[in-house]
């Protein structure tokens, strides 16, 4: 294995996180988003692949849209600090984002950065993304 990936050691992730699968079981925007997430990507790459140029989302991939985005309207609205500031929150608003500039929605994904950046702020700035998933959140945002 260390003859296939030679930089591995250097790279500094240990071993494999499963953050992000214990989220998927833990909090259910970051479930609903996550599958919103998947679907959508699917549908793209099945575009691709019938070089389709219309498109039109899935049926399902919207309705985990719709219900990832009210879950996490909700957990805002219950303004339980722990619940709010979450890597898990982080991670749903993040992705949010990076879908509205995908899709060309640059005022949305503007309104989640600013979200997002009132969030960190709140957990006490970048250093406040610890571990492994942390590393990893921290590294798309600044992507």
């Amino acid at each position: 294995m260390k003859y296939m990936f030679p930089l591995g050691e250097y790279i500094g992730f240990e071993g494999k996180d499963r953050t992000a699968f214990e989220l998927l079981a833990s909090d259910a925007s970051f479930l609903h988003v996550t599958a919103f997430l998947a679907g959508a990507f699917i549908d793209i790459a099945l575009r691709q692949q019938t070089d389709q140029r219309t498109h039109t989302t899935h049926h399902d991939s919207i309705n985990h849209f719709l219900k990832g985005v009210r879950l996490l309207r909700e957990k805002f609205l219950r303004r339980n600090e722990e619940e709010t500031l979450s890597d898990a929150t982080v991670s749903v608003v993040l992705t949010l984002a990076i879908c509205a500039y995908g899709t060309g929605e640059y005022d949305t994904g503007r309104r989640h950065l600013e979200g997002l950046h009132q969030i960190v702020k709140l957990r006490g700035g970048l250093p406040s993304l610890k571990g492994q998933f942390g590393k990893k959140l921290l590294m798309e945002m600044l992507r």
